[in-house]
């Protein structure tokens, strides 16, 4: 039989390891669950739209319909989308709640962002491990989705409306031959790879 006080005391000491972990892991990540629940409407955005807006807003900074007075305009493009640029409708996926949520979260912060001072740009930029700098290669480009190289140092790039080129010298050629695409909202042509053994059969 268990001796209830010490099953009481264990009971206890578990409770305050379980509190001091929880504690530990919230200092460790940032508190992000408690500021989830504070934002609700960030946890969504960072779910449904950071893969294409940015994940801290940054693709939506100056955009001239995205504030206040077009709140109604966003709600909107959320509910039913954009297929010209491939943002598919939210309507059947999001609830009206949902998609305030977002916009409520969207705007006081797109605004604070506006506020800030400009920075120059150095182009130089940091990533946790290493410096680097952007360099243009190509340009007229519409909606690249993938791009990997050829052995000979040519550039493979797809766009998704279906076309797939390739980039010698700075000179960009369209590669003939691909099957049928088919297109609209987020369907097209999207990554690309190489096969393994792409030198000996040539397959992409």
């Amino acid at each position: 039989m268990v001796d209830k006080f010490n099953y009481s005391k264990m009971t206890k000491r578990v409770s305050i390891l379980v509190a001091a972990l929880a504690v530990s892991v919230a200092l460790f990540y940032g508190f992000d669950n408690i500021e989830a629940e504070e934002a609700p409407g960030k946890a969504i955005y960072q779910m449904r739209c950071a893969a294409c807006h940015g994940l801290g807003l940054e693709k939506l900074v100056g955009k001239p319909k995205v504030n206040e007075e077009n709140r109604d305009y966003l709600i909107e493009r959320i509910n039913i989308g954009n297929a010209a640029v491939g943002m598919p409708a939210f309507k059947d996926i999001l609830s009206k709640e949902e998609i305030n949520m977002i916009v409520d979260y969207m705007l006081p912060e797109l605004e604070r962002m506006a506020a800030e001072p400009v920075v120059e740009d150095t182009g130089i930029y940091k990533s946790a491990r290493l410096s680097y700098k952007l360099e243009e290669v190509v340009s007229d480009l519409d909606i690249p989705w993938g791009m990997t190289w050829l052995p000979n140092g040519e550039m493979l790039i797809t766009e998704r409306e279906g076309q797939l080129l390739r980039v010698s010298d700075g000179v960009t050629y369209e590669v003939a031959g691909l099957p049928e695409v088919v297109t609209g909202e987020q369907a097209g042509v999207f990554d690309i790879e190489l096969h393994p053994k792409y030198e000996d059969n040539g397959w992409i």
